[in-house]
């Protein structure tokens, strides 16, 4: 993180300081020195429009949900992806004639009063401190520390730079500077890119990591799981062994020859034994027979007597 801030801020930092560098020049050139409280105002206005956007951006996220804060982050990534693009292409075009340009919009803005001359310097500084607010946004989202040390070493290193030129001191190919510093933003704004897209699949906007359906995305159709043809047999459980109850020993008793006969008071009055085997008989229920009942028999006359077929046969 810090090498990317610092190219960001040593890129972006060396744009808006050639702009400054341009506009003071051409001041001093026509002589329009009484001009320049104005364009030193409207640089410090510039400042304070950049830092502002970047504060409300950073902190008033922080105030939406977690999908809130996704989708706000997966958006500005876009957004400076294209702005990279944008401004790659148009410095490629737009890079001969800028110097030209930024001469005539002064020179028109001093014939109108010192506002203008504000301005013009807070346009065309605000608008590289806005690019580089959109830049590193996504990387102060993750921590402070380390981004805003690299993005203040490489806004000092283009300070630095933007003076020793404006004093004759260096003399930088800026055209050859800024193809090389373009080609390393391309990456850098690839980076962003793939953020972009994570947040983006964070907030369910996208689909990938999160596992509910989003209600933009493309939903494929059900694939059909096999199931198998027959389920796994139960685990069989362990037999319960019992154990037998065994009935008790039966008691018998000898009998001796001499008390073969009993006495008639023993034989009338019935022991428990006997009494326990007379409950277990009664209490049994014969079995009932499921079996057709056996056909009655026919009735039968009664046999008539010899003298009342005689009578009967005589009367005939």
């Amino acid at each position: 993180m810090f090498h990317t801030n610092a190219l960001i801020g040593l890129r972006e930092g060396l744009e808006a300081t050639m702009v400054v560098i341009i506009l003071a020049a051409h001041l001093k050139k026509t002589g329009q020195r009484r001009s320049y409280p104005w364009l030193w105002g409207g640089i410090a206005a510039a400042l304070v429009v950049t830092v502002s956007v970047f504060l409300i951006i950073h902190f008033g996220t922080k105030t939406l949900s977690t999908t809130g804060q996704e989708l706000i982050g997966g958006i500005a990534s876009l957004v400076t992806v294209a702005l990279v693009v944008w401004m790659l292409i148009w410095m490629k075009g737009a890079s001969r004639n800028m110097t030209a340009e930024l001469e005539g919009k002064m020179e028109k803005a001093v014939a109108v009063g010192p506002v203008a001359v504000a301005t013009v310097a807070i346009i065309a500084v605000a608008r590289e401190g806005i690019e580089t607010a959109l830049l590193v946004f996504d990387s102060f989202s993750r921590s402070l520390g380390v981004p805003f040390a690299g993005l203040m070493t490489g806004v000092g290193i283009s300070i630095v730079i933007g003076v020793a030129m404006y004093i004759g001191a260096v003399k930088i190919n800026l055209r050859m500077f800024f193809q090389i510093t373009g080609a390393l933003l391309i990456l850098v704004a690839a980076g962003i890119l793939r953020y972009g897209i994570t947040d983006l699949q964070e907030a369910t906007v996208l689909p990938g990591l999160s596992s509910s359906p989003s209600p933009w995305a493309w939903s494929p159709a059900p694939t059909r799981t096999m199931t198998p043809r027959y389920s796994p047999s139960p685990p069989m459980k362990a037999p319960v062994t019992s154990t037998p109850m065994t009935p008790p020993p039966a008691t018998t008793t000898s009998r001796s020859p001499t008390t073969a006969r009993r006495s008639p008071s023993s034989t009338s009055t019935p022991t428990a034994d006997a009494w326990s085997a007379r409950s277990r008989t009664s209490a049994r229920v014969p079995p009932v027979s499921c079996s057709s009942p056996s056909p009655r028999p026919a009735p039968t006359r009664p046999p008539v007597s010899r003298a009342w077929s005689a009578k009967v046969s005589a009367t005939t």
